[in-house]
């Protein structure tokens, strides 16, 4: 699992504890938890907008809405912001989510360099085609690493 579905597993484990343990209930807690999130990255402002406009949308009665908010919203985005603290540094002053890390300025595509990757170095011969491979296989390049893409 990457670290992006860890930590989405992390944030909702306390709605998937409250399951059953059925496919239907867990998918149920998932849902809401990518709700929750998604309210939680947004600034107060427009998370109020989206509450309200979720309130319109959902087929609960205002006490039954009111009791949602409190024991899963208001928890599971006071949870995203104590989890992921650095998502949040702008939100408190009222402004947009600063990113994590700097975006790229440049609309090419993104190098090694750009991701923080190693870039290749040392002088490695070209290979041509026909040339037997460098992996030792004994094939020609063409018909094995050339064509596995390496």
């Amino acid at each position: 699992m990457g670290v992006i579905a860890e930590s989405m597993a992390g944030y909702a484990q306390p709605l998937i504890d409250a399951t059953d343990g059925s496919i239907e209930q867990v998918q149920k807690a998932l849902n809401i938890a990518m709700m929750c999130w998604n309210l939680a990255i947004l600034p107060p402002q427009q998370r109020e907008a989206a509450i309200e406009d979720m309130r319109a949308r959902l087929e609960m009665g205002e006490a039954e809405f009111d009791e949602f908010r409190q024991s899963i919203l208001n928890r599971m985005i006071r949870r995203h912001i104590d989890m992921f603290p650095g998502m949040h540094g702008a939100l408190r002053d009222g402004g947009a989510a600063a990113p994590h890390l700097p975006w790229p300025t440049r609309t090419g595509p993104a190098t090694s360099e750009d991701m923080g990757l190693p870039t290749k170095t040392g002088n490695h011969p070209k290979v041509g085609r026909y040339d037997p491979c460098p992996c030792g296989s004994g094939k020609k390049y063409k018909w094995c690493c050339e064509k596995k893409g390496r």
